[in-house]
C-alpha cells in the first residue's frame, strides 16, 4: 500500500531536515540495481592521428559511440564532443586536411553528414547538411586534395511533382557551409578518389562508360575514355600515387587489364603492360617510386604472383618481372627501400616476406605456424610507423597478438603476449602516430580499450579504460499500475538484450518486466507513453528491431504484449510520435495495403484504444494526410505536421472524430513544413517557413488564426533561428539569432500574441531555457568563452545571475546539461574541479546552488543522463566505476523541496487545542535490529504510524483505532540506517521519534 506524507508537520519536518540535510546534499544517490554486471569496453575505433593527437571513436557507455581524442596518456583521452547526445553519433571516415580532422557522423536530428573537428568541442560542428532533415547524405570516400576536402554523398533532387530522386555525386568542401557542393551533376557513382599533386583522380560512369575522370576542385574532366564506344568501360581500379604519378589498372577492351600510368592528360595515359590475356590485377604499391603489383597467377593454386615493374620501362612494351619466392601473396606494403607481403600457401605455414626496391627476389622475414585449432596465423593489420610495420599474428603458445619487423629476419618479432597464454588480445585498428602505433586491445577486467606501443618489447600501453560494463538505462517513464506507484525504463542485462524493466524504487523491486524478443538482441523498446482512461494508465510503447510493432503494458508480464499483430491487409507497423489524446493513444505508422500487384506502404495517423479492433489507422480526414509528425494536444485537437499532393507538408488537426487541414501557409505543393510544435495558454504555437523563411507562428485551429507573428531577422535568409521554445507562466519564451557570433537572444511573445518583443534585459549567448516553479532558468555564455557560461533565473521580470562555470578543467563544457525542474528547484549536470560531472541542484539563490552529491569519487565523469523526475522521486543513469552505467535514484526530491508557506499551514494543523491530554510514545528497543515496538498512552483518537527513512520514504505503516496502546513493526528486509517514527491521530496530535535501525 501506498501512503502519502505530504502534508507531514512543519516541526516534523524541521527536524527532520535538519538530521538530513548533510545526507541530502553529500551522499550520492542510490543505485537501484547492477543490472550488467559484464565486462565492456571502450571499443575505440577508426583512428587517425594528426600531427600528435589521435583521434577515434569510442562509447564510455553513458555518451554512446563518440568522437574521442588522445595525445598517448589518460588525462590527454577525452571525449571530444557528445555530438548525438540521445544515440550514437558513429564518428567514421576520418580524413586530415591541412591539420583539420574531417568526418562523418549523425547528431540525431540530421542524420548522417559531413562534419570537421579541430580537438576542442566548440571547434566540432557540422560542415553542411547536404540532405536536409534526418535523412543524411551519407558522405564517404573522405579525400585531401590542394588543401580541400574531396568527397561522395547523396544529392537530393525534388521534382515539381514532389518525387525524391536521390544519387551519389562527388563533392568539394573547403569547410565552409557555402564552400560545399556539387562538383557534377551528370557523372555516376564517382569512386576511388585519389590525390596526386593538386589534382584528385577517380573513376565514375557516364555515356561513355566507366572511365578515369579529374578534377582541380573546379572543372571535372575526362582524362581518357581508353575503351572507346559507346556503352564501353575500361573500368579502372587499384588507383595508387607513385611520386607525382597515377599507377592504376584498366582494359582497353582489346589487351584485357593491365597496367596502366597516367599524368592526368591523355597522350601521357598509357598502358604498362602488356601481358597476353591481360593480368588480374590485385594490389599496387611502391618502394621509393619502384612500382610492385601483385595479380592472379596462371596456376590457382599459386594465388596472387607479385610483379616488379622494369626501371625506364617503355608503354606497352611488358618490361615487367615476376619476382622470385612471391607466389600465394597478398598485403603488398612500403617499408623503407622494399616491399613486404604476406604469404600464403596452400601447404606450408604462412610468412611474412620482403623484397628489395631493386631486387626481384623475396626473402622471409618469419614464418607464422598455425595453433593447435588449426586458426591460420597469417599477420593481419599490416600498419607501417616510422621505419617499423607493425602486425598482428596468431601462435600456439600467445595467441594472435602484436609483432613488429623492421625488414630484418633478427627484428620480425613478437612485441609483447599482452594477454598471457594462447587466448590473443582481439588487437585490431592500428593507426600510426610517428614511430608508435595506437589500436584496440582486449585485456580481462578492461573490455576492449585504447592502448598504444612503441615496439619496446614487453611495453604495451593501456592508454585509458574508457568502457565499464553497464545496463545504460534510458525513457523513465513514471505511472500508476495496480501495484502501486512505478517507473517503467529500458535497459541490457547483458543477456537478453534492451527490454521493458520497472522499478518501485528499491533494488529488490527493480526487474525486467518481460524479454518480448528472446536472446541477446533485445526488443529495443521506443516512445514509452502513458494513456489513462477511467482512471486506469495503460503503458504504450514501440519495440522490435526489424518491423516495430505496438505493444502495451499493465507493468506485469502476462499484461506485456503486441497490440495488433502484423496482418495481411490494413495494419500499422514502426509506429513513432506516440501521443496520449482522449483517452487513446494516436501515433505515426506505415499502413500496408496487399494488392494485386504487390504492397503498398504509407505513413498515415492511427489510434489505439489498446484493443487489436481499436487499433486502425484515423478516418474522417478532408484530405489525405501523410507521414504526422510533431503530434500536439492543445484543447480538443490534436494538431500535427502532414503532407498530401495539394498542401506539401502544412499544419493538420484531428479532433478525435473529423480532421482537416489547418491552412496552406505556403501556396502550391511548396512546403511551410511545422515545427517546434507548442501548447501555450491553450493556444498553438510552431515555426513554418509561409515563404519569407522560417519564422515563429500561432494558430487557433482556423485558416484565419492561423498566422505568422514575428519577421525577426529577416536579413539572415529570412530565418529567425528560433529554438528552446517554453511555456513561462502562460507566455511563450524562445530563443532566436542574434545576428552576431555571440549566440542566441531571449524573446517572448506580446500580450496579444500578435508580435514579439525582447524578453527580460538578458543579452546574448541565451540557451537551456527551463522553467521551475515561478522561474525561468537559462544558461547565458559567449563564444570563445569570453566570459563564463552563468546559470541564471527570471523571475517577477528581474535576472539573477545563480553561478558561473568558468573553473572547470579543461576541455570539460562550462555549460549545465540536462536541466530538470523539480519543485521550483532545478536539479542539473555540471563539472568542476573536484567533482568533474556530477548532480547540482538550484533553489533559486546563488547560495543554493550547488553540488548534490558526489556520484563517482574524484575528477573522473559519472557520466550522468537521462535526468527525470518521476514520481516524487528523481531518477537518472549513471556510473559510479563500481556498477557501471546503471539507475540511480535520489528519494523523494518534491518531498525535500516543499515550500515553507506548506509547512507553515502544516504548524498550524498541528497545535493542540487546550483540553487535549498529550499522547506519550515509548520505542524499544533502539537501536533495534529484527522488530521495534511502539507503546502509547492516552491515544483516545483513532490514527496512523509511519516508519520513514531519513528522506521520507515510508517503509513501514499501521492505521490504530482509539485506545489501542501498542503496535509492532517487523524490520527484517529494513536495511540498517537512521529512521524516524511519525505518529498522527485524528484529534490533530502529533508525535515522531527517532530510530536506529541495526
Amino acid at each position: 500500500m501506498q501512503h502519502s506524507i505530504k502534508n507531514l508537520p512543519a516541526f516534523f519536518f524541521a527536524a527532520l531536515l535538519c538530521c538530513v540535510a548533510t545526507i541530502a546534499w553529500s551522499q550520492p544517490p542510490t543505485v537501484l540495481r547492477d543490472i550488467n554486471v559484464a565486462t565492456v569496453g571502450g571499443n575505440p575505433r577508426n583512428m587517425l592521428s594528426i600531427g600528435t593527437t589521435v583521434f577515434f571513436s569510442a562509447t564510455q557507455g553513458f555518451d554512446g559511440n563518440e568522437l574521442w581524442k588522445s595525445q598517448g596518456g589518460g588525462s590527454s583521452t577525452l571525449l571530444v564532443q557528445d555530438i548525438n547526445p540521445i544515440g550514437d553519433a558513429n564518428p567514421a571516415n576520418f580524413c586530415n586536411v591541412n591539420g583539420k580532422l574531417f568526418f562523418t557522423a549523425n547528431n540525431g536530428s540530421q542524420g548522417i553528414e559531413l562534419w570537421q573537428s579541430n580537438g576542442t568541442s566548440s571547434g566540432t560542428k557540422i560542415v553542411a547538411d547536404i540532405v536536409p532533415n534526418s535523412d543524411g547524405s551519407n558522405p564517404s570516400q573522405l579525400t585531401a586534395c590542394n588543401g580541400r576536402l574531396f568527397f561522395t554523398a547523396i544529392k537530393r533532387t525534388v521534382a515539381a511533382n514532389g518525387a525524391i530522386t536521390n544519387v551519389v555525386r562527388i563533392f568539394v568542401s573547403n569547410g565552409t557551409t557555402a564552400g560545399t557542393k556539387v562538383l557534377n551533376e551528370v557523372l555516376i557513382d564517382p569512386r576511388s578518389l585519389t590525390a596526386v599533386n593538386n589534382t584528385l583522380f577517380f573513376v565514375a560512369t557516364s555515356t561513355a562508360g566507366t572511365e578515369l575522370w579529374k578534377t582541380d576542385g573546379v572543372l571535372v574532366t575526362p582524362v581518357k575514355d581508353i575503351n572507346a564506344g559507346a556503352g564501353a568501360s575500361s573500368l579502372p581500379q587499384n588507383l595508387v600515387n607513385v611520386n607525382g604519378t597515377l599507377f592504376f589498372s584498366a582494359t582497353d577492351g582489346a589487351h584485357g587489364r593491365q597496367l596502366w600510368k597516367s599524368n592526368g592528360t591523355p597522350a601521357g595515359t598509357v598502358p604498362m603492360s602488356n601481358q597476353a590475356g591481360g593480368l588480374n590485377i590485385k594490389e599496387i604499391a611502391h618502394a621509393n617510386g619502384k612500382v610492385f603489383f601483385a595479380a592472379a597467377n596462371a596456376l590457382p593454386q599459386l594465388g596472387n604472383q607479385v610483379f616488379r615493374l622494369k626501371d625506364n620501362a617503355v608503354s606497352g612494351a611488358n618490361d615487367i618481372t615476376p619476382v622470385t619466392n612471391a607466389t600465394n601473396a597478398s598485403n603488398l606494403k612500403s617499408l623503407g627501400a622494399a616491399i613486404v607481403f604476406v604469404r600464403t600457401p596452400q601447404l606450408g605455414g604462412t610468412s611474412l616476406y620482403r623484397v628489395a626496391e631493386n631486387s626481384v627476389i623475396a626473402t622471409s622475414l618469419h614464418r607464422f605456424t598455425e595453433n593447435i585449432l588449426g586458426v591460420p596465423a597469417a599477420p593481419q593489420h599490416l600498419t607501417v610507423a616510422g621505419t617499423l610495420l607493425y602486425f598482428t599474428a596468431d601462435s600456439l603458445a600467445t595467441g594472435r597478438e602484436l609483432w613488429k619487423s623492421n625488414g630484418t629476419v633478427a627484428g620480425t618479432v613478437l612485441v609483447q603476449d599482452y594477454t598471457p597464454g594462447n587466448t590473443g588480445s582481439s588487437i585490431s585498428d592500428l593507426c600510426p602516430r610517428g614511430s608508435e602505433v595506437f589500436f584496440a586491445a582486449f585485456a580481462a577486467g578492461q573490455g576492449n580499450e585504447l592502448h598504444r606501443s612503441d615496439g619496446t618489447p614487453n611495453a604495451i600501453d593501456l592508454v585509458r579504460n574508457i568502457g565499464r560494463a553497464g545496463s545504460f538505462p534510458q525513457q523513465f517513464t513514471f505511472m500508476v499500475t495496480a501495484q502501486g506507484n512505478r517507473t517503467f525504463f529500458t535497459a541490457d542485462d547483458g543477456n537478453n538484450g534492451r527490454e521493458l524493466w520497472i522499478t518501485d524504487g528499491t533494488e529488490a523491486g527493480t526487474k525486467m518486466v518481460k524479454d518480448l524478443v528472446p536472446g541477446p538482441g533485445g526488443s529495443n523498446p521506443r516512445e514509452l507513453t502513458v494513456v489513462t482512461q477511467n482512471n486506469v494508465s495503460t503503458l504504450f510503447f514501440a519495440a522490435g528491431d526489424i518491423t516495430g510493432m505496438l505493444y502495451k503494458s499493465d507493468g506485469t508480464a502476462a499484461g506485456t504484449k503486441v497490440v495488433q499483430e502484423v496482418m495481411v491487409g490494413l495494419t500499422g507497423v514502426n509506429p513513432n510520435n506516440l501521443v496520449a489524446f482522449k483517452g487513446e493513444l494516436f501515433y505515426n505508422a506505415t499502413n500496408i495495403m496487399v494488392t494485386s500487384i504487390g504492397s503498398i506502404e504509407t505513413k498515415l495517423l492511427f489510434r489505439s484504444n489498446g484493443t487489436t479492433a481499436g487499433t486502425k489507422a484515423v478516418t474522417g480526414f478532408i484530405g489525405n494526410p501523410t507521414n504526422p509528425k510533431f503530434m500536439t494536444v492543445v484543447g480538443d485537437n490534436l494538431f500535427f505536421s502532414a503532407t498530401d499532393f495539394e498542401n506539401g507538408r502544412e499544419l493538420w488537426k484531428h479532433n478525435g472524430l473529423t480532421g482537416s487541414v489547418v491552412k496552406n501557409m505556403r501556396a502550391g505543393v511548396f512546403d511551410s513544413n511545422p515545427t517546434d510544435l507548442i501548447n501555450v495558454g491553450g493556444a498553438l504555437f510552431f515555426v513554418a517557413d509561409d515563404g519569407t523563411g522560417r519564422q515563429l507562428c500561432k494558430s487557433g485551429g482556423t485558416a484565419a488564426t492561423t498566422l505568422r507573428i514575428s519577421n525577426w531577422h529577416p536579413a539572415n535568409s529570412g530565418s529567425a533561428g528560433i529554438g528552446n521554445m517554453t511555456n513561462f507562466s502562460g507566455v511563450l519564451h524562445f530563443t532566436a539569432f542574434s545576428g552576431t557570433g555571440n549566440g542566441d537572444l531571449m524573446f517572448k511573445t506580446n500580450a496579444g500574441s500578435t508580435d514579439i518583443i525582447p524578453a527580460a534585459a538578458t543579452g546574448m549567448g541565451i540557451s537551456n531555457l527551463k522553467v521551475s516553479g515561478s522561474a525561468l532558468f537559462f544558461v547565458q555564455s559567449t563564444e570563445g568563452g569570453l566570459v563564463p557560461s552563468q546559470l541564471k533565473k527570471i523571475q517577477g521580470n528581474v535576472v539573477t545571475p545563480l553561478i558561473d562555470f568558468a573553473d572547470v578543467p579543461y576541455s570539460l563544457s562550462t555549460t549545465p546539461l540536462q536541466m530538470t525542474a523539480v519543485g521550483g528547484q532545478m536539479y542539473f549536470v555540471n563539472a568542476d574541479t573536484i567533482n568533474g560531472y556530477e548532480l547540482w541542484r538550484s533553489d533559486g539563490t546563488p547560495a543554493g546552488t550547488k553540488i548534490v552529491s558526489e556520484v563517482r569519487a574524484g575528477i573522473a565523469n559519472a557520466g550522468i543522463r537521462e535526468l527525470k523526475l518521476v514520481g516524487s522521486n528523481l531518477m537518472f543513469s549513471a556510473d559510479n566505476l563500481t556498477s557501471g552505467q546503471e539507475p540511480f535514484v535520489l528519494a523523494n526530491v518534491i518531498l525535500l523541496n516543499e515550500g515553507a508557506e506548506d509547512r507553515a499551514n502544516e504548524t498550524a494543523e498541528a497545535e493542540l487545542e487546550a483540553d487535549q491530554i498529550p499522547v506519550t510514545i515509548t520505542v524499544y528497543p533502539n537501536p533495534a535490529v529484527e522488530f521495534v515496538s511502539i507503546d502509547l498512552s492516552n491515544a483516545a483518537a483513532d490514527s496512523e504510524i509511519s516508519l520513514l527513512t531519513s528522506s521520507g520514504q515510508v517503509v513501514r505503516h499501521a492505521m490504530l483505532s482509539a485506545g489501542t496502546e501498542s503496535v509492532r513493526f517487523d524490520l527484517e528486509e529494513v536495511p540498517g540506517g537512521i529512521y524516524f517514527l511519525y505518529w498522527k491521530a485524528t484529534d490533530g496530535q502529533i508525535l515522531t521519534k527517532k530510530l536506529i535501525v541495526q
